[in-house]
């Protein structure tokens, strides 16, 4: 008989260990989840910024170039070079900035 006065106890301590283990989890986890978020939001930000930093720099040594072998050039090239360019240095960009976030969510995560 004494076996089971002491159940009640038990249950009790192990339900309240558990529901503090929950509880902590639970805000363990949603500060991380906001700290990658925040990571992540601040990674585009960057790189939103260098590529309109890359356009303006792009398009101020075209408008600053001589006209005459400016066209020269350009005829050698497809219509859709400042396209392809474009696309390859958005491409590796985005390949850095991912690789660098990945890197901090890790180092901050682990």
């Amino acid at each position: 008989m004494p076996v089971l006065l002491g159940l009640p106890w038990l249950a009790g301590i192990l339900i309240s260990g558990f529901t503090s283990l929950v509880t902590f989890l639970g805000t363990y986890l949603t500060k991380r989840i906001a700290v990658i978020t925040a990571v992540v939001g601040s990674l585009v930000a960057l790189l939103a910024t260098f590529t309109l930093a890359a356009n303006s720099a792009i398009s101020s040594v075209l408008v600053s170039y001589p006209t005459g072998s400016l066209a020269y050039g350009l005829a050698m090239l497809p219509s859709n070079t400042d396209v392809c360019i474009a696309a390859i240095a958005t491409v590796r960009i985005a390949g850095y900035a991912y690789n660098w976030g990945s890197k901090i969510v890790q180092l901050r995560l682990f």
